[in-house]
């Protein structure tokens, strides 16, 4: 319902939400002079600050505004006049317990895990230059203090009753050993022969090792995705590198555990009742499977083995979609999305598949600083139309990014099963989705220890969780784009020609983007 304040009251009230969010993008984005007249995206904001901002207001103000509301909205102001009272759904601490709940977003790891127990699709590897000055042992002791602080870091896999939970290990210093690996030549390739499988059963899920290459020191980091993502991985780095300089940074208000327990009581909910519906209603029935250019017949098992290959977007390229987005009240992500959509119809002929992307899944208030894994993957149906342009073409895919954004539970192990019932000839490929685009924006991206960047490198694990399975960095002079492909199926040529043709198409619908993308490309 709408907020019921007096008209004096309702105007304090809209200037300090108002002025909430200015403070909120200022601290998140970086933006100095942000504007109340200015929509989000005039203020450096997108996806990801849009969903950070809704539950930053939820948990301030009680308010409800969606991510995809506040993206769509005129400007900061509109957006606060436009509030409507908060509806609950807000977290509390759990109850101490010898096991937990496991997420949606664990669950579905957990089984992929256990499936595939030699598999390192799921290692988070990353590396970072330790300085002339770096001190180990002080670093350690920084180390501990994440663990200490972070219990869902130190969690492990158990069975309880015939479900699948997790119990928190209890803290050991014992746990954390930097291992020397001495001298390589090749840093890269160290990293590979470092990525070894996890054992969610017995942990530690976490591994950190120390290596010398070109008279210069390294760091390497190995996590298990189960217990973190892309915003926790910032967190974490943010934290120790905090801790190493000497400050104190503030313990999080809420554990992972404390939304694991939460979301287990949402169960039976309303509000995981009409996800759900949405999910079917969008997922079924299933477009046919894509006609990929295999180079191998599909194994009857499934393999995880799998290449890489690159490519670079110029920040001329990226300017120029970064446009024709803006013109459409897009953000730059949502226009990446739509432009792949139109590449993948050009290779397979296909007019309606489905996409994957990881969704933020911080939407609920007090999240902001808890550690663990949040990010879920969304779908998103896409139809494509080749004589539109690709203006009308991105208009539809903003639409159903953003009713997508709306939701609050992300259930695709769910979705899975039934999907898996429908194509039981498909075991040996995901039976909703075979491609998976992940879009990691700059503020994610760069972290940094001790002034020098943290690297992920997610081709070190020479492992796919998708077939084919795009991720593009934001770099200060344009796109990293890494494509992952199962080499069980594909040859690094026709990987190759795939990103070749994404970018290629990518050029072509921003250089004309009122044309029909049938006669642009």
């Amino acid at each position: 319902m709408p907020l019921e304040n007096s008209p004096h009251e309702l105007t304090m009230r809209h200037a300090e939400i108002a002025a909430a969010m200015v403070s909120f993008l200022k601290e998140k984005t970086g933006v100095v002079n942000a504007d109340v007249a200015k929509n989000l995206r005039e203020n450096g904001g997108d996806s990801l600050a849009a969903t950070q901002l809704a539950a930053h207001l939820r948990g301030r103000f009680n308010v409800e505004c969606s991510a995809a509301k506040l993206l769509g909205a005129p400007s900061l102001l509109d957006i606060s006049r436009h509030m409507e009272q908060g509806r609950g759904g807000t977290i509390v601490p759990a109850e101490k317990g010898d096991a937990y709940p496991l997420s949606d977003q664990q669950t579905g790891v957990a089984f992929d895990q256990i499936r595939t127990p030699l598999g390192k699709q799921y290692n988070l590897p990353l590396y970072v230059e330790a300085g002339p000055g770096f001190d180990f042992k002080r670093f350690t002791r920084c180390m501990n203090a994440i663990f200490k602080r972070h219990a869902g870091l130190r969690m492990r896999l158990v069975l309880r009753d015939g479900h699948l939970m997790q119990r928190i290990a209890e803290f050991d210093e014992a746990d954390l050993r930097i291992v020397d690996r001495g001298v390589t030549s090749d840093l890269l390739e160290e990293l590979t022969l470092f990525c070894e499988p996890f054992d969610l059963e017995h942990g530690p899920l976490y591994r950190l090792a120390k290596v010398s290459c070109s008279g210069k020191s390294y760091l390497m980091f190995d996590m298990h995705h189960i217990v973190t993502d892309g915003y926790s991985k910032k967190l974490i780095f943010a934290q120790i590198d905090a801790l190493y300089g000497g400050c104190y940074p503030a313990l999080p208000d809420l554990a992972y555990t404390d939304y694991c327990c939460w979301a287990q009581s949402q169960k039976s909910g309303p509000a995981r009742a009409a996800s759900l519906a949405y999910w079917k209603d969008k997922i079924f029935p299933l477009p046919q499977p894509l006609a990929l250019p295999v180079d191998h017949a599909w194994p009857s098992v499934r393999s995880v083995d799998a290449g890489c290959v690159t490519a670079f977007l110029g920040e001329d390229d990226v300017a120029r979609l970064g446009e024709v987005a803006r013109n459409s009240g897009a953000t730059l992500y949502e226009a990446l999305i739509a432009s792949y959509g139109v590449a993948v119809a050009c290779i397979t002929g296909a007019s309606d598949f489905m996409l994957g992307s990881p969704a933020l899944g911080r939407n609920l208030p007090g999240t902001d600083d808890t550690v663990g894994m949040f990010a879920s993957t969304a779908c998103y149906r896409l139809g494509i139309d080749m004589p539109d342009s690709f203006a009308k073409h991105l208009e539809k895919v903003v639409g159903e990014v953003r009713a997508t954004t709306q939701q609050m539970f992300f259930p695709l192990d769910e979705m899975v099963k039934m999907a898996a019932k429908e194509r039981t000839e498909r075991m040996a490929r995901h039976p909703i989705f075979d491609l998976m685009l992940a879009f990691h924006a700059r503020q994610l991206v760069e972290v940094q220890l001790d002034g020098h960047p943290v690297i992920w490198e997610p081709a070190a694990t020479k492992s796919a969780i998708f077939d084919l399975h795009m991720h593009i960095f934001e770099r200060p002079n344009g796109l990293d784009i890494r494509l992952i492909y199962n080499s069980s199926l594909f040859s690094m040529q026709t990987a190759s020609e795939w990103l070749s043709a994404y970018v290629e198409v990518i050029g072509a619908l921003s250089r004309a983007p009122e044309s029909s993308m049938a006669s642009a490309l």
